[in-house]
């Protein structure tokens, strides 16, 4: 019994101590409240793609300069040592040394040991590659520039899917909540009647058979809103565990997306994202053209090695008579390119092949960009139309279903046909939620293609 008791005073004494500690955790996970736009904005800051394309223009940033230090003064310091563990032994004629003619004599040159301590200075001159090369880093620059832009479309467009997503998932979950109360109530008064002799037992069967496939879907739908809410927070860039809460609603969503001025506004297509990297890519071509041509002139460098060399015939090498020796040699090199059977000038129309190509495939491009211009305009403008016809089937089929409804429990209508106008109903309701579904990702798309997200 005192054990017992001793368990208890245990549990009391930790239980806040536990509370606390859950709330805690609770606390310690951050929520963020977004409304339709603000997700888009953030996004665009932090989702993880983005964070690569920054990196991708700070490495650009820093290949410009290694292509342009390419063409400033190199300078480096170099030390060499070298031990002649065996040195060379040569003939020369015996004369040489005051011997007699016609007689050699075996003799090493050099020291047993040397050291060269120097400096040396390198400059490029002229290249008609490096200055092309400089040119073509900061178009290089200017491609990632383009790629983070497109990055960002991307992203702007799979938050703005993502989001909508979870609104709809929303609305749906409602819809079958309030399908479920209906249910629940039409099965309560069938049950009743059942009990009173004035239906057969089918009749609520049918209705018990109905609520559970309803009870179903909902819980479907809740899994479905969770996982939707998990996506979205990754297209952002918010850590899975952190909570989001949505400000719109889908009366917020359907208001915002239902813009007849879309229909008509202009598309500039020198604003498109493609159409600016197609432009990009006819620039690189060009400067491939040119740096082919570049190959044909001249390269001029220079060099300047200043440097102290030391012999000895013991280590260390400073404690001997012998001296450091100075040196300073100026270097000039020219190198003219003359004839290369021909290489030098199929490369250059190499490259202007591709650069017409270039040009082809920007002309396809436009072409395509409007075409979709086009194809978007309609996908919307059926969508919208669908949109209105949806909700007005919808209305008329809950009339309908509230209609049969009361006639069913009156006495007047069978339990199938309650059962065609309740399956109807739930039709046009899953109709109408594609429908604005649609609607909403027939605006994204014509946003985009209307250059919306740039």
């Amino acid at each position: 019994m005192r054990n017992k008791f001793k368990k208890l005073t245990l549990l009391f004494l930790n239980f806040p101590i536990m509370i606390f500690s859950q709330n805690v955790e609770n606390d310690s996970i951050q929520s963020h409240h977004f409304t339709f736009e603000e997700a888009i904005n953030y996004g665009a800051k932090n989702n993880y793609d983005i964070q690569n394309a920054d990196y991708d223009i700070d490495a650009a940033e820093k290949r410009v300069w290694e292509t342009i230090s390419e063409g400033l003064p190199q300078i480096d310091g170099t030390v060499q040592y070298q031990n002649n563990l065996k040195q060379l032994v040569s003939i020369i004629p015996g004369e040489a040394v005051g011997g007699e003619p016609g007689t050699f004599v075996e003799t090493v040159f050099g020291t047993k040991q040397s050291m060269v301590a120097g400096i040396g200075w390198n400059q490029l001159i002229f290249s008609g590659n490096y200055l092309v090369g400089i040119q073509s880093s900061k178009v290089y620059k200017q491609v990632t520039e383009l790629a983070k832009n497109k990055t960002e479309i991307n992203v702007k467009t799979a938050v703005a899917q993502a989001y909508s997503t979870v609104i709809i998932a929303k609305e749906n979950v409602k819809i079958l909540e309030r399908n479920i109360e209906v249910a629940k109530k039409n099965l309560h008064e069938s049950s009743e009647t059942y009990k009173a002799g004035f239906v057969e037992l089918q009749a609520v069967e049918q209705l018990e058979l109905s609520l559970a496939q309803l009870k179903n879907a909902y819980e479907r739908s809740k899994r479905l809103v969770k996982v939707s809410k998990d996506n979205l927070k990754f297209v952002m860039g918010i850590p899975v565990v952190e909570e989001i809460v949505l400000e719109d609603t889908i009366d917020d969503m359907i208001t915002n997306n239902l813009v007849d001025s879309l229909i008509k506004e202009e598309f500039l297509v020198e604003n498109n994202i493609d159409y600016l990297i197609s432009q990009n890519t006819i620039k690189s071509n060009e400067l491939l053209v040119k740096l082919n041509k570049s190959n044909a002139l001249p390269t001029l460098t220079g060099s300047l090695n200043y440097s102290y060399t030391k012999n000895s015939e013991d280590f260390p090498l400073w404690e001997d008579e012998f001296n450091w020796n100075p040196s300073l040699v100026l270097g000039i090199n020219l190198n003219v390119p003359i004839f290369s059977s021909f290489k030098r000038r199929s490369q250059r129309q190499q490259a202007e092949i591709e650069l017409e190509k270039a040009h082809v495939s920007n002309t396809k491009l436009e072409e395509e960009l409007e075409l979709n211009v086009r194809t978007q305009r309609t996908s919307y403008e059926n969508s919208v139309e669908t949109y209105y016809t949806s909700k007005d089937n919808m209305e008329l089929a809950e009339k309908i279903y509230k209609k049969e409804t009361i006639k069913y429990f009156e006495g007047i209508s069978t339990s199938n046909d309650l059962r065609v106008s309740e399956n109807q109903y739930y039709n046009t309701q899953s109709n109408y939620v594609t429908s604005v579904s649609d609607l909403i990702n027939a605006k994204i798309e014509l946003d985009k293609a209307l250059n919306k997200y740039n």
